[in-house]
């Protein structure tokens, strides 16, 4: 219930609210860290989501795959919450700008890793299911990889594709994991 409450509503809602007034393709998450007034919004919605999905998908790497990878949702929020703490000033602290932007990218290539790696779980156990999961990680990496190209950044609308995603399939790995 509590799990279902974060996925459909929460994490969704809050990516959102985040992204108010914000250019979905020429600004990014990033721009938050650098305003005083939404820091701290910015840091609030990362140890919320960040906190659920390594939670979440820690529980289910051990369910799916006994353990073996449950490390790379750890490692991917330990990347994500030192990324939102480092500050995101490209001219006045270049490195610390690339060291955000390095973990950032790198966190969420661990949470899609960690996606795919249950959703091709998932096609052994239930095909039909599973395939759905794929095809909508397929579609969501897909748009990102498109709208990167375009406009040669990480931009919101990928960023909110790729929570989005993650928080709506996060249930649907905890279904299967019931009836495995």
């Amino acid at each position: 219930m509590i799990s279902s409450f974060f996925s459909y509503l929460l994490i969704p809602a809050f990516t959102l609210f985040l992204a108010r007034d914000a250019s979905l393709f020429s600004t990014n998450f990033s721009s938050f860290c650098g305003q005083p007034g939404r820091r701290l919004e910015f840091l609030l919605w990362c140890l919320v989501t960040g906190g659920y999905f390594c939670f979440s998908l820690r529980t289910l790497m051990r369910t799916f795959y006994n353990s073996r990878f449950s490390v790379l949702p750890a490692a991917g929020t330990l990347l994500y919450l030192i990324s939102a703490l480092l500050p995101y000033r490209p001219t006045s602290a270049p490195l610390l700008s690339l060291l955000h932007v390095v973990g950032s990218f790198c966190a969420s290539v661990l949470l899609l890793l960690c996606l795919y790696l249950l959703a091709f779980r998932l096609c052994r156990k239930s095909p039909r299911r599973g395939m759905r999961c794929l095809l909508e990680l397929a579609a969501a990496s897909l748009f990102c990889i498109i709208a990167w190209s375009l406009t040669g950044i990480i931009n919101t609308a990928m960023e909110i594709c790729l929570i989005i995603t993650a928080s709506l399939q996060i249930p649907q790995f905890s279904l299967s994991s019931d009836s495995l």
